[in-house]
């Protein structure tokens, strides 16, 4: 891994206000102190990093990826200085706080980094803590299981190569941690499909109700892997969906795709199967129920939370 958010720190970092005097509305708004001192900055740091990336590579008899994790908004100008010279990129974003959650956010991301990247494999940082840790004026908030396990799938949906989780070092829930435990449970037992191409051919679209609000940000995401098949379906709506029609699994023809984590079955027929789902809700549907985690502590967590 290289060093972390590198180009945040000299463009939109929110202590350059104290250390250079520019603020992150300065950059925001390119004003000419702050893209002066960013290309002066940045002059001295890109040819670094390309030089030590390289010498890095020279020295590994591994012959390991190199990683540069980001900031979620990096400027993509600077960022494609180095970018040739990694193997993975990436951001992290912590999407839960007491001052607002978006939860689809996680696959904007995925989809920016893919563009700043040119294709290059995306992984993403997820929340492992609450902000209220790092900032004393914000209050004590952990995503729920249900939040973190949207948060996870909705990278993985949109192509995320790889996930990875920040700041549990700073928990003091033992509970949630044990959320995050089952939450990586989960994800391990279904890795053997994650790890493989997905099948391109699925696609899904609403069947709206009559008052149904216009957005229809459905997203799915189909593995194979031997006989076996594993279809993602996440909501990124704050609404329900009633009718959402899964197209492009001819290849199941027949076969029962089974949520492994609820009662539903669905028998493909010509081709597809249609499902109902709930505001930012998740199914994990395979064709044997052999692949759910049988960790089942931590999988409430916060679903008292109004």
């Amino acid at each position: 891994e290289g060093p972390d958010e590198i180009v945040w720190t000299f463009t939109a970092y929110s202590s350059l206000a104290k250390t250079a005097g520019i603020t992150r509305d300065d950059w925001n708004a390119q004003t000419p102190r702050a893209v002066a001192y960013s290309e002066e900055q940045g002059r001295q740091i890109i040819p670094k990093m390309r030089d030590g990336i390289a010498l890095v590579k020279k020295l590994d008899r591994r012959n390991l990826p190199f990683w540069v994790n980001e900031a979620a908004d990096s400027d993509v100008k600077f960022v494609r200085q180095y970018i040739d010279h990694v193997d993975i990129t990436g951001c992290d974003y912590y999407a839960v706080r007491s001052t607002g959650t978006n939860l689809p956010s996680i696959g904007k991301l995925v989809k920016r980094w893919q563009a700043v990247g040119r294709g290059k494999p995306v992984w993403m940082v997820l929340q492992a803590f609450s902000w209220h840790s790092s900032r004393p004026d914000r209050e004590r908030l952990y995503p729920t299981f249900a939040q973190s396990r949207f948060m996870a799938y909705d990278a993985v949906v949109h192509g995320a190569g790889g996930i990875l989780y920040w700041g549990s070092e700073q928990i003091d829930d033992p509970e949630f941690r044990t959320s995050l435990y089952a939450l990586c449970s989960e994800l391990a037992a279904i890795e053997p499909f994650l790890i493989g191409p997905a099948d391109d051919r699925v696609d899904v679209r609403v069947i709206d109700d009559l008052f149904d609000p216009p957005q229809n940000r459905v997203r799915v995401k189909l593995f194979r892997r031997e006989s076996d098949a594993l279809l993602i379906v996440v909501n990124e709506d704050p609404h329900r969906h009633l009718g959402v029609d899964v197209t492009g699994l001819q290849a199941l023809e027949g076969r029962d795709l089974v949520d492994v984590y609820g009662s539903e079955s669905a028998a493909v027929e010509k081709g597809s199967i249609v499902t109902r789902l709930q505001p930012y809700e998740v199914k994990v549907c395979a064709t044997s129920r052999r692949y759910a985690s049988q960790q089942t502590a931590g999988r409430s967590y916060g679903e008292q939370r109004p």
